[in-house]
């Protein structure tokens, strides 16, 4: 594709800023001074604006809003609009939820739900509110008919180019994310096949996948600048702990004239962009969609190098095994099945384990540990796992067959 942008704007979600992490405030810092480097030595050096979707404290203090709005102000350059919408941990850990809404409008001097136009483009960004539980981030009637007649006045206006819409939860059914979202104002976005909506709150890897999908619209998940949760939230505990929090992920777009888009995907962590950037024409026709369930039909199964071996250890009823990482030819390697058997052949279990493929620099060795009580080494298989239930063949201790 012949692109040459003359948009570009950074998504960033889940702050959760708070005076426990400051690790997360200097995140913040590096990271707007990676992307105005990175914007300044390409061929359009702007970058026009900065959408936070939510989540951007961790309990909706006064304190935790202001903090967030002073480096805004220290981190963020004049002439980059700055957008924010608040959702459930911004109003869900106040007691008054008025109180909320009344910090923001003063700290920030902005509305919650907003309608701009950069550089001929339409951008819609919808708060939630708090009236279905205290968990559930949600959109009433009155956020759907605002939505609803900005989204007109959109394509009035620009007709089957983009339109940016940005909100927190995601959209269930559409990008891995969106499990834990609401359907809420979908029937409404579905009716505009060329919006583009960006979502944060799951926290899921943004060089997933999976995180970008076409189907009634295009929907993008923007990852989190606190923590990954590879796991998904069913597995929150366990994927916390082994992540910890130095994983950090965010999206940068950019448009042309001609309404291509191209979303990038930001290592908040190493300040790299990953590989693999999404190209958007056409948005509005689905027969041009390229990020459909599709993809689980053409995609190309993982493979090891010719000459991967594992190997395994028993220690004080621990079997470790490590072996080399495995390849994809378009994609990141997800995870790996590694299953046991005895001499018979039996089966004696299997386990899965993510792959680090959600940072930037992925080691060059994988390893894993399990619980063994028996006195003799099983036979291991090792399958590499794409996003679409793709399988290699295996690797196999001791020896491969």
């Amino acid at each position: 594709m012949n692109f040459t942008p003359t948009l570009r704007f950074a998504v960033m979600s889940d702050f959760h800023y708070s005076k426990d992490n400051p690790e997360y405030r200097e995140r913040f810092a590096k990271t707007m001074e990676a992307l105005y480097k990175y914007a300044e030595a390409e061929s359009y050096p702007c970058l026009d604006a900065l959408y936070v979707v939510g989540d951007f404290t961790e309990r909706g203090t006064t304190e935790e809003m202001q903090m967030f709005c002073d480096d805004c102000k220290a981190n963020v350059k004049s002439d980059t609009l700055v957008a924010i919408t608040l959702a459930n941990h911004e109003l869900h850990y106040m007691p008054d939820y008025n109180k909320a809404l009344s910090d923001f409008k003063e700290i920030f001097n902005m509305a919650p739900d907003r309608h701009e136009i950069i550089k001929s483009y339409h951008f819609i960004s919808l708060s939630t509110i708090r009236d279905k539980g205290p968990w559930d981030d949600s959109f009433n009637d009155e956020k759907k008919v605002f939505l609803k007649k900005e989204l007109e006045k959109a394509r009035a206006d620009t007709g089957n180019k983009p339109i940016f819409v940005f909100r927190h939860p995601g959209i269930p059914e559409t990008i891995l994310g969106g499990v834990g979202g609401n359907t809420d104002v979908y029937p409404i976005l579905s009716e505009y096949p060329q919006v583009i909506d960006f979502s944060g709150h799951s926290h899921n890897p943004a060089n997933d996948p999976r995180e970008i999908n076409q189907k009634n619209i295009t929907t993008v998940g923007t990852g989190s600048m606190s923590y990954i949760c590879a796991g998904g939230w069913s597995d929150f505990h366990i994927a916390n702990r082994r992540l910890g929090r130095g994983c950090a992920h965010c999206r940068v777009v950019e448009a042309d004239n001609a309404g291509n888009v191209r979303i990038r995907t930001f290592d908040a962590s190493s300040g790299n962009f990953f590989e693999n950037d999404a190209f958007i024409s056409d948005c509005h026709d689905k027969s041009k969609h390229k990020y459909t369930a599709r993809r689980a039909i053409d995609a190309t199964p993982p493979y090891f190098d010719p000459q991967a071996c594992v190997t395994a250890q028993i220690c004080d009823r621990k079997l470790t095994i490590s072996f080399p990482k495995a390849h994809s030819d378009h994609e990141r390697v997800k995870e790996y099945n590694i299953r046991l058997f005895d001499k018979n052949g039996v089966a004696m279990g299997q386990k899965n384990i993510y792959s680090d493929f959600m940072y930037y620099k992925q080691a060059d060795t994988v390893s894993a540990e399990l619980d063994w009580t028996y006195d003799f080494m099983p036979v291991i298989k090792v399958y590499a796992c794409g996003f679409w239930e793709n399988m290699s063949e295996c690797i196999v201790f001791p020896g491969n067959s």
